[in-house]
């Protein structure tokens, strides 16, 4: 965020990170923008959660191209909606307790977490910035990590009547 952050913000991400993903880091800034809801104003975790998007594609087409060697893209495809939409997302990211650091807008502020925590769409964008920022801070090995690590076991794709190379 623009403004400086106090030591105990800074302390609680690091904490945060540390605890979940064994990541120690003096970008703290860009894990700050993470955690900001887009009713703080700006700058906030919209522009990461745009590149956390398309690093989760990445990661997850990879990911099911790798497990799945014998499924046609169709198959592959179906299996990638079935992880890359705000349910899941959400799913994973109340896994790694993502809405514990955020921090919210007015229009949030008297909401508990508890319940904020049941908003797709808030959860979902908020794994895709986190994304977006291990991409920006550790590179893409991190992001695969951690990613790979939540994403939920895939259906049987060998089964009967599903086509494969």
């Amino acid at each position: 965020m623009t403004e400086e952050l106090s030591d105990e913000r800074k302390d609680e991400i690091k904490r945060y990170l540390w605890e979940k993903f064994s990541i120690k880091t003096e970008n703290i800034s860009v894990y700050d923008e993470t955690f900001t809801h887009s009713t703080c104003g700006i700058p906030n975790n919209q522009r990461l959660a745009f590149l956390g998007d398309r690093v989760f594609d990445l990661i997850v087409a990879e990911h099911l191209l790798n497990t799945h060697p014998g499924c046609v893209s169709g198959m592959l495809d179906g299996e990638r909606q079935r992880i890359h939409n705000e349910t899941a997302q959400t799913a994973m990211a109340k896994e790694i307790g993502l809405i514990g650091p955020m921090v919210f807008g007015k229009t949030y502020e008297n909401i508990p977490k508890e319940e904020l925590e049941k908003n797709t769409t808030i959860m979902s964008e908020a794994l895709e910035a986190m994304l977006g920022a291990m991409y920006s801070d550790k590179g893409l090995e991190k992001a695969r990590g951690v990613l790979v690590g939540l994403v939920p076991q895939s259906r049987n794709t060998n089964k009967p009547g599903l086509r494969v190379r």
